[in-house]
């Protein structure tokens, strides 16, 4: 198998791929506070038979760029690498919380195809402004202890995404802007719910931890908007932690 890494840039956007450039697409959009080298570490494994492809968002990654405008302006500048670099199709979708917000997105882009859809995580409401107030109170709060105190954010990011990645992660949290935590916060928790197609609900499963916060809510309104859409839980998990 042929191992690279190369990618495509759009605006401050990158497609970065990695992995066998014979083999299926898989497409991985990272979660809030992390980068494509999350996802890229996490899904090593799986380079020996894929193309793997990330990116990192505005406003997130080892150089951050800008702030993070909103989820339908950077499910734009993706859809327009993947039409450029994949014709517009990909295998297979990993996304995890706000790239699985992205990607809802994502799929208002008609050209685009995927096979299966995978999103962990989803934090996905129509209008939660006491949430949205609530959860970017504490994340500032979080970003000033770690700034203050590197143990302090490695403790914050290890309880999302493992001690592993904690140190490295961390670094960039303190990093992280103001207007990119509450833009973020403002994509998950402000959403026009728009129909879509049978066939691509049927590709689609979320996956949650039974103990996590949008669990209930959020399958709850995709069994009455979105009955095709697959739902897949893991008993007793408070989160994800892929790694």
């Amino acid at each position: 198998y042929n191992l690279w890494g190369s990618g495509r840039e759009i605006g401050n956007m990158k497609l970065i791929q990695q992995g066998n450039k014979e083999g299926r697409s898989l497409l991985l959009l990272p979660p809030m506070f992390s980068d494509a080298s999350y996802l890229f570490n996490a899904f090593a494994p799986l380079e020996k038979d894929y193309t793997l492809l990330s990116l990192d968002y505005d406003g997130y990654g080892t150089e951050v760029k800008g702030d993070f405008p909103s989820a339908n302006k950077e499910a734009e500048e993706i859809a327009s690498l993947l039409m450029k670099k994949e014709n517009g199709h990909v295998d297979f979708v990993y996304a995890a919380s706000l790239g699985a917000r992205i990607f809802m997105d994502l799929i208002k882009e008609k050209r685009l195809s995927f096979d299966r859809i995978l999103l962990d995580g989803l934090c996905l409401y129509e209008d939660e402004e006491e949430a949205r107030k609530y959860l970017s109170d504490w994340f500032l709060k979080e970003r000033e202890k770690a700034r203050s105190s590197f143990r302090e954010g490695k403790k914050f990011l290890s309880s999302f995404y493992g001690e592993k990645e904690a140190p490295r992660l961390a670094d960039l949290f303190m990093k992280t802007s103001e207007k990119t935590i509450k833009n973020s916060l403002v994509a998950c928790t402000s959403y026009t719910f728009k129909e879509i197609d049978k066939s691509l609900q049927e590709k689609m499963t979320l996956l949650y931890g039974e103990k996590e916060d949008d669990y209930l809510p959020v399958t709850k309104t995709f069994e009455e908007r979105y009955p095709f859409v697959k739902v897949d839980v893991i008993k007793q998990a408070i989160c994800i932690v892929i790694n």
